[in-house]
């Protein structure tokens, strides 16, 4: 089994194509641009909804969708509309079914890339906190180790910048907005991060995450799976940026 060339690329809409990271019988992982939102049609009529691309995409036989047999789809996972990487779809229910309990039973390593405000005190620390949705703003979510959820973050650095840091996040459960309120509780919040931001201007325009890599063992094969997505270019030149400031070499 192995994954697609990442040369490959979804026409979703003339605004928008998508890189494809892997693809098997089962299986199809893209590399989600910052800015569409992976929700199911029914919950956003906005044209930056990538899910409703997709379906709309297979309704009308897209050749992507006809050349691939794709009669279904369904997102395996979410990430946040402002983060970019990867995105893992199941091409059959069957096939949802089990990279869900995969999952459930927390066997997908899942790593993102933070841009961060400040400096981590260690070079590694774990973060476990629970998370709750705020009581009173819909969307927004909140620490609360006694009622919320509970959830866990493993965090390293990977380059330390003279006002920001460059961090590997592996969150060991999947709680929504869980990396952007972990770091934040601890002084790191994420550039550019709306809720959970300083607010002060950053390095990039936008939300400074991306969803970088997956590891699992296939399902259905039972082979080990391990997908990458390469930087977006607003996060390659926010980090040039942040080197060329200290004096260090380009990537």
């Amino acid at each position: 089994m192995t994954g697609a060339d990442s040369t490959v690329m979804l026409p979703l809409s003339r605004e928008w194509r998508v890189d494809v990271l892997y693809e098997d019988r089962a299986l199809l992982a893209i590399n989600k641009p910052a800015g569409l939102i992976a929700a199911p049609e029914s919950w956003s009529r906005t044209r930056r909804n990538l899910m409703r691309y997709l379906q709309e995409g297979i309704q009308r036989r897209a050749y992507w969708a006809v050349s691939r047999g794709i009669r279904w789809i369904k997102n395996v996972h979410r990430i946040d509309a402002d983060t970019s990487g990867i995105l893992l779809l199941a091409k059959t229910p069957v096939a949802l079914e089990r990279m869900s309990d995969l999952w459930e039973h927390r066997e997908v390593e899942k790593e993102y890339i933070a841009l961060v405000e400040g400096a981590p005190r260690q070079t590694t620390l774990e973060i476990v906190r629970g998370i709750a949705p705020h009581p009173k703003r819909e969307g927004l979510m909140v620490i609360d180790d006694k009622h919320g959820k509970p959830a866990q973050t493993f965090v390293s650095l990977r380059e330390q910048f003279a006002h920001h840091a460059l961090l590997s996040a592996k969150p060991a459960t999947g709680r929504t907005h869980q990396i952007r309120i972990h770091l934040a509780s601890v002084g790191l919040p994420i550039v550019s991060d709306p809720l959970y931001g300083s607010g002060r201007p950053g390095p990039m325009p936008r939300l400074g995450l991306h969803a970088a890599r997956l590891r699992f063992v296939h399902p259905f094969t039972h082979q080990p799976v391990e997908i990458e997505a390469p930087w977006p270019t607003d996060l390659r030149e926010a980090v040039a940026r942040l080197r060329r400031e200290r004096g260090i070499s380009d990537f």
